[in-house]
């Protein structure tokens, strides 16, 4: 063969393997996992309205089963995460030196394929907190912990990389010990974001358990009582909406308070005694002097929820008559100091 022929095969050769090279990278480079917020530790300050015996619980997020109300978007089909094994996220979440703080690890994604590169950008952060109104009218403190994890996983031989992102919002009450994971406020509407309606149920000191029926109603008890530091037209058409959505989809028809909520009889029981306190507080307060909200209280909506009859601590100031559009409720004055004690909630 003649020499130049050998000289063309060999830069022929050295192209192709140079051209591999530089396809294969991808594969040659670290799996990669970063903190992409400011500071590994999160922090939020406690307030006046943090009472109680503080917070200490921990949490594991894995990739492999979603809680119900984690936000996906980016690619979803596939998804970046069906190209790797499962990450698990590890986080602690503690008061501490009047603060709530959160402690978390940064597991490095592996790729199914060794021909892939992958990796995760991990956030964690407070949104601030905000005041929210109890049924037994204590004003509480409720932090919002934000947790996302953005995944790229990059083919080699130029294959198209896949970016997906997972987030979840994290409710917690110090003053109660609890943490609940957020229904998305905002869902977008793009078409490559969902949101999990039937993933897994995480394991949290979760304010908000048992049945859908039973979850439906505490959702209630606390909207109601928190709508109640406001009580505006339009957060009281809104939460009259969804309660009569609640009903239709939750209770029988046919059967009468509490039976009509079924396994969640008891709760709803439950829910009546404890919205007591707001309740008797709104009728010293003469409702506001809101119509609305006075009929909204007397009206068959929300007797399906809570019930129609309260027992009202005595108060300076009682008047002997409860107002247009409270006569269907049946109210008993008793002296404070033979009042039964509430929960705490």
């Amino acid at each position: 063969m003649k020499k130049w022929h050998w000289r063309t095969i060999i830069i022929l050769a050295m192209g192709v393997a140079g051209t591999a090279a530089i396809g294969l990278q991808p594969m040659f480079r670290d799996n990669t996992a970063e903190i992409v917020t400011t500071e590994q530790l999160a922090v939020s300050p406690l307030t006046t309205h943090d009472h109680g015996q503080g917070i200490n619980f921990e949490y594991k997020w894995s990739t492999a089963d979603l809680p119900t109300h984690t936000e996906v978007y980016g690619n979803l089909m596939p998804s970046a995460f069906n190209k790797i094994q499962p990450i698990t996220w590890n986080f602690r979440v503690y008061t501490e030196d009047g603060e709530l703080k959160v402690k978390h690890d940064t597991p490095v994604p592996i790729p199914l394929s060794n021909m892939d590169n992958a990796k995760a950008e991990y956030a964690v952060y407070f949104i601030g907190n905000t005041l929210h109104r109890r049924p037994n009218g204590s004003m509480v403190a409720e932090h919002r912990l934000c947790l996302e994890c953005a995944l790229s996983v990059t083919p080699s031989f130029w294959g198209k990389p896949l970016c997906t992102v997972l987030r979840q919002s994290l409710v917690i009450d110090v003053a109660q010990g609890t943490a609940d994971l957020e229904e998305p406020q905002h869902i977008f509407t793009t078409p490559d974001t969902v949101v999990i309606t039937k993933g897994s149920t995480p394991t949290l000191p979760s304010r908000y358990c048992g049945t859908p029926r039973e979850q439906a109603i505490q959702k209630l008890l606390y909207e109601f009582a928190d709508l109640c530091k406001n009580p505006t037209e339009h957060r009281l058409n809104a939460f009259a909406d969804k309660a009569q959505q609640n009903i239709d989809t939750y209770c029988t028809p046919d059967k009468a308070w509490p039976d009509c909520w079924e396994e969640a009889a008891g709760e709803a029981q439950r829910a009546s005694r404890l919205i007591e306190d707001t309740v008797s507080q709104l009728y010293h307060a003469d409702f506001y002097n809101s119509p609305l909200l006075t009929d909204f209280i007397a009206s068959p909506t929300f007797a399906r929820i809570f019930g129609e009859e309260f027992t009202l601590q005595d108060d300076n100031g009682i008047n002997s008559e409860f107002g247009t559009g409270t006569e269907n409720i049946e109210f008993e004055i008793i002296p404070a100091e033979n009042a039964p004690t509430n929960e705490n909630f």
